[in-house]
């Protein structure tokens, strides 16, 4: 987040127009929504245009500036339709991911799809002006690249170009996606070394390859964002390239994990942090003052139990099997893996300083946490039911997603 935005936020948050973007204000009290104003409108939208202005590198200014003779609120709309048309273009990266792992499982593949398309908080945060659907498509994007580069289909030439441009992207969307980013891309050259099996006369060969190609995908991402970077250095000073040390410095009013711990104990806020996390995966709209009836939770806390469960079923089974999965397969998944993995870690370490139990910060792997999720409910179910019932969970999903949004969002935000 640049200086102007940070310190834009803190203002408009202060002026006490608009709620806080924190899970929960206090640890005893949370913000109540109510309808919209037109007051409240503008200063939902002047931040959001602020954020665009102040970074010039995404589409989303490009469309902001192409538009600027509108009204703001027109403005928004468009932006808020290129976070819907990027949201298509993760479902497809989604639907070819899938299709490559499992490429006879089209069950699977639907299921999968269908939890990343009709998840009510995922539809949320593609219907509003952000950069989330951007760092959702460049992961899912590395994640192709990378089963697509250990299944063979790219050379270490091609993939070293569309290996860079992935990641200056990455490097120009979100510093949340850098990590998984820079896993996946590494993991799908290193998978490929390893699915060839090179014997220990070729290894000395393939090390080298594999090391180059990794070398010329950083220096095309970096040659691609490099005046990005530049332009930080010099607003933020040259140890804070990132602005992650601006952000500490100016952000004013989010609780810290320290005070919460201090008042209420570690225990009560680890639970806090689980719960709130769980519940706003799955849906709690606006700004986290609109949830879900709480029986809602219960429904889709046991199913996702079960999902649990049926992964765990489903992974002791492959152990004891290992030739139910072809070897490209097994490389595959645990590729697939380390978005997810990598998400949680980043989340939990935030909320190591500041309290932001928001479960929207996991959606970078949420395209693997849709192919997980349906393997685990197929592990329970008999194979002769597995089509039928897959499918009554995907549409059971968005009918939930509709529930959503004519049951709360629309009576409690406008």
């Amino acid at each position: 987040m640049s200086r102007l935005t940070s310190t834009t936020c803190v203002a408009w948050r202060r002026s006490g127009g608009c709620p806080s973007s924190n899970p929960v204000a206090t640890p005893t009290s949370t913000w109540k929504p109510s309808r919209p104003t037109a007051s409240r409108l503008t200063c939902r939208l002047i931040p959001c245009a602020t954020r665009l202005i102040s970074r010039p590198s995404t589409t989303s200014w490009r469309l902001f500036a192409l538009t600027r003779g509108l009204p703001l609120a027109q403005q928004v709309v468009v932006l808020r339709l290129l976070s819907v048309v990027l949201g298509a273009v993760l479902i497809c990266v989604a639907w070819r991911i899938v299709r490559l792992v499992f490429p006879e499982d089209l069950p699977l593949a639907v299921a999968s799809v269908g939890f990343v398309a009709f998840l009510p908080m995922h539809l949320t945060m593609l219907a509003a002006v952000n950069n989330d659907a951007l760092a959702e498509v460049v992961v899912a994007g590395a994640l192709w690249l990378g089963v697509s580069r250990l299944r063979g289909h790219f050379g270490g030439g091609w993939y070293a170009v569309f290996g860079g441009i992935v990641l200056g992207l990455a490097l120009l969307s979100k510093t949340t996606i850098y990590l998984p980013a820079v896993a996946v891309l590494v993991a799908g050259e290193l998978g490929r070394w390893w699915a060839d099996r090179p014997s220990s006369r070729d290894t000395q060969q393939w090390v080298p390859t594999s090391a180059a190609t990794l070398l010329q995908v950083l220096i095309v991402g970096l040659a691609l964002t490099a005046w990005w970077f530049l332009r930080n250095a010099l607003t933020y000073g040259w140890t804070d390239p990132f602005g992650w040390r601006r952000h500490d410095a100016v952000v004013i009013g989010q609780p810290r994990t320290a005070e919460w711990v201090a008042q209420l104990g570690a225990l009560q806020v680890a639970r806090t942090f689980a719960v709130t996390t769980f519940k706003s995966f799955w849906g709690v709209f606006g700004w986290m003052g609109v949830p879900m009836d709480e029986r809602v939770y219960a429904v889709l806390f046991l199913v996702s139990a079960v999902a649990g469960l049926g992964l765990l079923l489903f992974a002791w089974r492959i152990l004891r099997a290992s030739d139910t999965l072809t070897g490209q397969q097994w490389l595959a998944l645990g590729l697939l893996a380390l978005p997810p993995l990598l998400a949680l870690a980043g989340h939990l370490w935030y909320n190591l300083s500041f309290v932001q139990h928001q479960g929207r910060y996991l959606f970078p792997g949420l395209v693997s946490l849709g192919l997980f999720f349906t393997l685990g409910l197929r592990e329970v179910i008999a194979s002769e039911h597995e089509g039928v019932l897959l499918g009554l969970w995907t549409a059971g999903l968005a009918l939930l997603a509709g529930y959503s949004l004519f049951r709360f969002i629309v009576p409690n935000l406008g």
